[in-house]
């Protein structure tokens, strides 16, 4: 190897920045452009490659060694530019050339190019040192702005001048930079405007904490018992009383979400508020004002430091939003609280379908493997790992003891894998520390099944797994995969086609081998699949215990039928499509399931729950909700005995109340979460325990007034409400919740002592009554002169007439009487143009106001259009 190390000699001039590309056609010499370009770029001249060369620094030949290396002999190499050469020849005998530039620097750095630095000899202070600083330059005669901000808002600018200098600088650190500070420069030079920056931390470390670990270990077993010890100091050591917050979970959910305990920035943290710009080129587009509307423009300026126009070239100040202590904080997602699942009483009957021959099946015990082959009784039982809860602890509120220290026990789940670890301790006067580490689970012989995330009948498969050997030795064993039905927990191994469960194996030290087991999924199978691998080599085994589920092709489908008996006696139903389902050769029945109820006004109380329940605050919902209460309420005093009974299940075992799925934890469990039957058992479950809240006294009451206060707050101050919170005046929803209000003063007429009630049936009857008035005028305006308005019934006219009926006491002002009987009127006159549900309304409210002819007339009517069907009942179409 050939090395030549050149020192470079600097250009004489000084370059300022290039504005523009350099150009592909010189017009003139390198000459005559310096002579009236002095500090501009004329092709390259700024950059090492370009320099000449100054003198020799070091030159010499050497052979490498076997490893590529070779050192250079001792020299002394000055301050400057350097151009290092090294020339070889390649087993080809064709030269390989290398050149590097690089600048050796000695009290600063040397540069052509416009230039001033700061340089500190560290970016980290703490309150009471002294920081230096040091300013450098290669221009000569310059004015120099210094801005040292700090804090929130402290600013100190100072004007210095610099000649080819380098500078040091002292700067006391005070309580006033607590959190850091900001140096910068800015300046003036050939029309180029040349700033610099540097920020320096200044941590609170009264505010800071300690987590050390005095007892942990970063590599444990699967499944074994954890007694972890940390210890919480200040930042210098001293003793502290703190609370933590640690958990640990799998770290490959980070994959999904990266997850990390940040600190919440409380304190004052300076940042960067200010910087310079010199826009002397910048692209502009064009504006069209549009002329199909008004344009209106609004300049809104605010306080600013150094605010020059940015339309004109000029130096400009550009401030940025925000505020120290923003961003980051602490969020923790706890876990729910598990309530207690109630049902209702009704009683039912499920016989479920099987197209499995169980007794043909062999019994599994829950923690063994049949294993076969020579000596297979002599092996001891392997360890079955089934817990793989990706949580390992949560521990929110642990406290240290008097010397700062922490101890807690735990199991560490039994997957293979890397954990998590993340700590966060804080003190009462705010100081906060956060550590993280990480954990490997993990055997001397470890099994790995690949599952899919599930399969489908008829499927053909071949189940993977993989053997890891981490021993310093090579492992030879069995492996062997057992297929388990979970509800009856038999082997189904034959019906699976599992024919070769057993297989050797031979895995090198440190290495791991894959294994393959061929099954088939039966088309009748319908259930989950539990899966058990064991690996077994000598004394030493693994093994792994998951669940799989089975897809049926086929959409399940419910049917159901009314079965209604009215009165004593028996009435025969048949079920025909469930007997012609028996000569398919594609249905599958997958259970039967007969409800019955000797009161059928159950099924209207069972509804309850999901009118009371608001998926958003809008006016409708609140009112059905307190609706809903109110007639809980009214059943309460009118059945004290279905009182007694959801009072006697409040307290005690409500095994009775839980839905017929919720009753078989163990199949609840191997399902997967999404298929509908279990999505109906939570809904069941969930329904029947909202059922037992509504109808808990205490509550009840609670829940009447806070639905009251909601729904009073949004009534408009002119007595209507609005749809939702904001929104404009809503007439319909305003009769709604109005008419509403007069069902239930017909349930329970003690509701009208409620003074919040009256406000509202007053306020929204005063709203209705002028709206009703400015229907009627509107009509009499739009009348020709010397007729009298006719028409203008309207569903919401009548509506309004059905809602009055309920309120005959409240009195209608003068001039809303006339507009009430004209509407009344032509209500008597035109029901018959109307739908059947209009007629109806039509028909109640005559007869309460004491037309009791025309409202005959119109039932009789309503009858005679009527569909009469001994299972449904009396209907319309």
């Amino acid at each position: 190897v050939s090395v030549n190390l050149l020192k470079l000699k600097l250009p004489a001039r000084i370059f300022r920045e290039r504005l523009w590309e350099p150009a592909d056609l010189q017009v003139m010499d390198i000459q005559t452009y310096a002579s009236l370009f002095p500090h501009d770029i004329y092709k390259n001249e700024n950059e090492p490659s370009a320099w000449e060369a100054a003198g020799v620094g070091l030159s010499f030949k050497d052979t490498t060694r076997e490893n590529g290396l070779f050192s250079l002999p001792p020299a002394k190499i000055e301050a400057g530019w350097y151009r290092f050469e090294a020339k070889a020849k390649d087993r080809s005998g064709d030269t390989v050339r290398l050149v590097k530039y690089f600048e050796v620097v000695k009290n600063g750095s040397l540069s052509p190019n416009l230039s001033a630095t700061i340089s500190v000899e560290k970016p980290v202070v703490h309150k009471g040192e002294k920081f230096q600083y040091t300013i450098e330059t290669n221009l000569d005669n310059l004015f120099v702005i210094r801005d040292i901000e700090s804090g929130i808002d402290s600013l100190n600018r100072t004007y210095i001048n610099l000649n080819k200098s380098r500078e040091v600088y002292n700067l006391p650190v005070t309580d006033n930079e607590t959190g850091g500070f900001g140096i910068q420069l800015a300046f003036v030079k050939y029309n180029r405007l040349i700033s610099a920056y540097i920020s320096i931390d200044v941590p609170q470390i009264d505010k800071e904490l300690n987590i050390n670990y005095s007892t942990f270990r970063d590599k444990t077993v699967p499944g074994s018992a954890e007694k972890w010890k940390l210890k919480i100091t200040g930042s210098n050591g001293d003793k502290i009383a703190a609370e933590v917050l640690t958990g640990m979970y799998d770290a490959s959910l980070d994959q999904f979400n990266p997850h990390k305990y940040n600190l919440p920035e409380l304190w004052p943290t300076y940042f960067q508020r200010s910087s310079w710009e010199g826009p002397t080129f910048r692209q502009e587009g064009s504006r069209e004002k549009p002329w199909q509307r008004d344009y209106v423009s609004l300049n809104k300026l605010y306080d600013r430091l150094f605010v020059d126009d940015p339309e004109n070239d000029g130096i400009i100040l550009n401030m940025r939003n925000g505020r120290p202590g923003s961003g980051g904080g602490i969020t923790v997602r706890g876990l729910a609280r598990k309530e207690t699942m109630v049902g209702a009483p009704m009683a039912a009957q499920n016989k479920a379908v099987s197209g499995m021959d169980q007794a043909a099946q062999t019994p599994v015990d829950a923690d063994s493997s049949q294993a076969s082959g020579i000596g297979a009784n002599e092996l001891p039982e392997p360890s079955i790992r089934k817990n793989f809860n990706e949580t390992a602890f949560f521990f929110p509120e642990l406290i240290t003891d008097s010397s700062g220290n922490i101890e807690f026990s735990f199991t560490m789940p039994e997957a293979l894998t890397r954990w998590k670890w993340l700590t966060l301790a804080h003190t009462k006067n705010l100081a906060f520390g956060v550590s993280e580490k990480t954990i490997i689970t993990q055997k001397e012989l470890m099994v790995q099944p690949n599952a899919t995330r599930f399969v489908r009948q008829g499927d053909r498969i071949d189940f993977s797994g993989k053997i890891i050997n981490l021993t310093d030795a090579e492992m030879t064993g069995q492996v062997e995969l057992l297929l388990i039905d979970p509800v009856t927990n038999r082997s189904v191994d034959g019906w699976f086609k599992n024919v070769f469960p057993n297989q050797f194996f031979t895995a090198p030290a440190k290495q791991s081998v894959a294994v393959n087991f061929s099954i088939e999924i039966p088309f009748q199978y319908s259930k989950a699949l539990k899966y058990r691998m064991v690996a077994r080599s000598g004394n030493i085994s693994d093994g792994e215990e998951g669940v799989l589920p089975v897809l049926s092709n086929r959409i399940l489908l419910t049917e159901a039928i009314q079965l209604p008996v009215r009165g004593s006696g028996i009435k025969n139903f048949v079920l025909d499509k469930l007997i012609k389902s028996e000569g398919s050769e594609t249905i599958t029945n997958h259970s039967l399931t007969v409800e019955y109820t000797t009161n059928p006004a159950w099924l209207a109380i069972q509804s309850l729950p999901s009118l009371s329940s608001t998926t958003r605050e809008s006016a409708d919902e609140i009112f059905n909700s307190y609706y809903a209460t109110m007639i809980a309420a009214t059943i309460m005093k009118a059945s004290p005995i279905l009182k007694d009974y959801f009072a006697k299940y409040k307290d005690a075992d409500t095994a009775k109340l839980l839905s017929d799925l919720e009753k078989n934890p163990e199949l609840k469990a191997i399902l997967i979460a999404e298929t509908p039957w279990v999505l109906q058992g939570k809904s069941e479950t969930e329904q029947k325990r909202q059922l037992r809240i509504m109808f808990d006294v205490t509550q009840s009451a609670l829940r009447q007034q806070t639905g009251l206060a909601k729904l009073a707050a949004m009534q408009s101050a002119d007595g209507a409400f609005t749809w939702f919170p904001g929104g404009p005046n809503d007439r319909y929803i305003t009769q709604y919740i109005l008419t509403g209000i007069g069902h239930i003063l017909k349930l329970d007429p003690q509701a009208e002592d409620n003074a919040l009630l009256q406000t509202i049936i007053r306020g929204g009857l005063d709203y209705l009554d002028k709206v009703i008035i400015a229907d009627y005028e509107l009509l009499v305006k739009n009348t020709k002169k010397g007729l009298s308005p006719a028409g203008g019934l309207e569903s919401p006219q009548i509506q309004y007439g059905y809602l009055r009926s309920f309120f005959r006491k409240y009195t209608l002002p003068g001039n809303g009487l006339k507009a009430y009987n004209y509407y009344r009127n032509q209500s008597r006159e035109g029901w018959v143009k109307q739908s059947r549900y209009m007629q109806a309304m039509i028909a109640i409210a005559l007869h309460r106001t004491d037309d009791i002819k025309t409202a005959n007339s119109i039932v009789r009517s309503l009858k005679q259009n009527a569909i009469v069907n001994e299972e449904l009942g009396m209907y319309w179409k």
